[in-house]
């Protein structure tokens, strides 16, 4: 490094001299010197504060000047030196947004009218709407705690196998319209159908006036891989059979709850084909995780959803051998498929050995009602709640008939009354439609 001589070294004229700045604050007292010793202390001490907001103002210098050259000094180096480093985001840790499957991964892009960088993620209405970059989150229900759900490769196998894509079905409509959700309860208010079943039936009445009668809900806490964006893909679990049967039902309009707090909510995803799929393999099921295998064998032993499951395992216990469905449902009607007559242990050893499984249907979004979306916006602006029921009122007329059905299960909505835990997914009552 060439040596630098006197005469090539400079001072910026507005700023001081690191070196030189305690220096000034001894060299300039003669100001303070020259204080009237009249004055009295308070005066004295003023003046020596106003020095010190003068050198204050000054500062320490952050940078020399060599022939045009900005050279920080000793302590600024340090500085710059020891300063936290952002961590720079590798491409490799962004997941393509192509491969995000749940809508809590990231934000969703349905249309873009901003530009490519810029990403909608849905709220719980139009007027909280915001526009976000992409950054991919954990799947996560809004205001839950995240329910455990199996292995990638469970899913891309059923789908690889179906071949439906990643990509998401092209609903037409635009963004702050599709991120709208609403109460179960204004669905069965407008529709018909109790907040308790995915498949409800709907009262004459109500399908008189509207004529739908496809609706098919889904609760993320049963359903964790149901679809959670607007023409997203996804799988449903069953728990009656051995394999799932063909869907009868034709297609269906599929309303997924996508928050549970502060106060539940469900959105519209599209229409939905449901095509059976293989059942999970013994194989599969040793493969998950031990609290997702430990979150199934704990709801399917406890919740009213399970009695089907419950019924077949005190069947084969007592028959030796698997029951018939008519001995499973002499079962169900003389009571034993309740959690007192099945232990976690024996729910456990029958998914183990592969003697009962779990069902799944694989469902691709063919379709989306645009005008049944604007309708629910249009009729949620002048909706106006029904009085909640009291506990009393729905205990009394709660009944516990055990789920016959598939599409009696796994879409109920716990959130919106105060029934019991355990009646969040069975039917009130056989008049409760509306």
């Amino acid at each position: 490094m060439a040596l630098l001589i006197r005469s090539q070294v400079k001072q910026e004229p507005v700023e001081a001299d690191h070196n030189d700045w305690n220096a000034r604050a001894t060299s300039t007292p003669s100001r303070t010197r020259q204080i009237n010793k009249k004055k009295g202390l308070k005066h004295i001490k003023a003046e020596r504060r106003s020095v010190k907001r003068e050198l204050l103002q000054l500062g320490p210098q952050s940078r020399m000047v060599f022939d045009g050259v900005y050279v920080p000094t000793l302590r600024e180096a340090h500085r710059i030196r020891t300063r936290p480093q952002k961590k720079a985001e590798s491409p490799s840790d962004v997941k393509p947004f192509h491969q995000i499957r749940h809508a809590q991964e990231a934000a969703v892009k349905l249309e873009n009218p901003i530009d490519d960088q810029t990403e909608f993620h849905p709220s719980a209405s139009a007027e909280t709407t915001k526009i976000k970059s992409l950054k991919p989150k954990a799947a996560k229900l809004k205001g839950k705690k995240q329910v455990p759900n199996f292995d990638e490769l469970f899913f891309e196998q059923r789908y690889n196998a179906a071949g439906i894509p990643s990509q998401l079905y092209p609903i037409g409509i635009d963004q702050g319209a599709a991120s709208f959700e609403f109460p179960r309860a204004f669905f069965s208010d407008i529709y018909g159908g109790n907040t308790r079943l995915a498949r409800p039936p709907i009262s004459p009445e109500k399908l008189a006036k509207h004529g739908l009668n496809d609706f098919l809900y889904f609760n993320l806490n049963y359903q964790p891989e149901a679809p959670g964006v607007p023409g997203a893909r996804g799988l449903r679990f069953g728990v009656i059979g051995t394999h799932a049967p063909p869907w009868t039902d034709g297609i269906m309009r599929v309303i997924t709850r996508t928050q549970t707090s502060p106060k539940a909510l469900w959105q519209y995803q599209g229409q939905y084909e449901l095509v059976p799929s293989r059942s999970i393999a013994v194989e599969e099921w040793e493969r998950q995780r031990i609290v997702v295998r430990n979150n199934w064998i704990s709801k399917l032993h406890i919740r009213p959803w399970g009695s089907w499951f419950r019924a077949r395992i005190y069947a084969r216990r007592t028959l030796g051998r698997d029951g018939t469905e008519e001995e499973i449902q002499e079962v169900q009607d003389e009571g034993h498929d309740t959690p007192d007559d099945v232990t976690q242990v024996e729910v456990a050893q029958a998914l183990t050995r592969g003697n009962d499984v779990l069902t799944v249907y694989t469902m691709r979004c063919v379709g989306y009602d645009v005008a049944f979306q604007r309708e629910l916006i249009e009729k949620f602006s002048t909706w106006v709640p029904k009085r909640s029921r009291s506990k009393n009122t729905s205990a009394a007329s709660k009944t516990n008939r055990p789920a016959r059905h598939d599409s009696d299960i796994l879409g109920g909505d716990s959130d919106l009354d105060n029934l019991s835990d355990l009646s969040d997914l069975t039917d009130l009552s056989d008049d409760d439609w509306e």
